[in-house]
């Protein structure tokens, strides 16, 4: 965790160095966002593995909500914050305060006690590939962790997609100024935020496998009023309303599935489990990106967004035909099994 911290913060450091002395271009945009995204994946996999080592497991729950309750404030306020960094004084004053945020979070991991680690550290005798197909073989077995893998990693396909270019949307197409695209994510993270703390009325209404497959439906509808945003003083409202709505699925996904799954798999498999997830899940956002960047060369970024939105939709469709949409609660998997 810490190296990747520190390796995200020189990143942005080199970043910001480029852009002062004029020698930035998109190649390097495309290769420092491949960089951070591969250190990103390499963070959430040992911080979903760290959890479960430093508290309870019936903490777990409490725990995750937590990690969602300050996710959705830092996207609520960042953005905003960034956004006004760099219409008020420039791009490359926002980079080395992203930058330093990286260090700090670096000093901040380091100061885990790391006695408290290793005492409950998951003992494992299999090679790094054993414990893989260990994961592999476990998500495999297990019917609605592998439905839910599989929409998972569509889904995520087409989010890196769209993320890939959705900035430049807004600016090119949409014509929003950075401040605007700032409170854009912002305004529009407020969906994360009350989806957090409405968690559990909205799965006790739908049902776990409904709200499950909703999540990640409500990314391809987000895109697609993206799409139809028209460039014109209303284009500032569809922004917000897409990102409302693309942020309400973030935390009815990750509390819930990350619930689920660590109630199916036993506490001796959780974090080979949990890493095997997320290698597989955030993988597929790079590539989605490198398909972004490559249809936006030859078509419109409207017509990109467009393909996002509909690939999003499609991507819950199978879901939608299996039983995880007849999935009440986690008790009743209990209950066949």
């Amino acid at each position: 965790m810490i190296v990747s911290q520190l390796i995200s913060g020189i990143i942005l450091t080199l970043l910001c160095s480029m852009a002062l002395f004029h020698i930035l271009h998109f190649t390097y945009l495309y290769m420092f966002a491949f960089l951070l995204g591969v250190c990103s994946v390499f963070y959430s996999l040992s911080y979903s593995s760290l959890l479960p080592a430093i508290i309870n497991k019936s903490e777990l729950r409490k725990g995750n909500s937590g990690l969602e309750i300050a996710n959705g404030a830092v996207q609520m306020l960042g953005p905003g914050f960034g956004g006004m960094i760099v219409q008020i004084f420039s791009a490359k004053l926002a980079f080395l305060m992203d930058a330093a945020s990286f260090f700090i979070s670096a000093l901040f991991i380091s100061l885990i006690p790391k006695t408290k680690i290793l005492l409950r550290k998951s003992i494992s005798k299999n090679s790094l590939w054993g414990d893989v197909k260990e994961g592999l073989a476990f998500i495999s077995k297990e019917m609605y962790l592998r439905i839910i893998l599989k929409t998972y990693i569509a889904s995520v396909f087409f989010i890196g997609l769209y993320q890939s270019i959705s900035i430049v949307y807004m600016s090119k197409i949409l014509d929003l100024s950075p401040g605007q695209v700032g409170l854009v994510v912002g305004i529009g993270n407020i969906g994360y935020f009350a989806c957090t703390f409405l968690n559990i009325r909205i799965t006790q209404k739908l049902g776990l496998g409904l709200t499950v497959i909703l999540s990640l439906a409500l990314y391809g509808l987000g895109f697609l009023v993206m799409a139809i945003a028209p460039a014109n003083n209303a284009a500032f409202i569809f922004a917000i309303s897409s990102q409302f709505i693309i942020s309400m699925g973030t935390p009815l996904y990750n509390i819930n599935v990350v619930t689920l799954r660590q109630t199916i798999t036993p506490q001796d498999k959780l974090a080979r489990v949990s890493s095997v997830w997320r290698v597989l899940g955030r993988g597929a956002a790079p590539l989605g990106a490198a398909l972004g960047a490559g249809l936006s060369s030859f078509l419109s970024l409207r017509t990109v967004i467009v393909v996002a939105a509909i690939g999003g939709i499609l991507a819950v469709l199978p879901a939608v035909r299996s039983k995880l949409l007849r999935l009440k609660n986690i008790e009743s998997i209990d209950r066949n099994i």
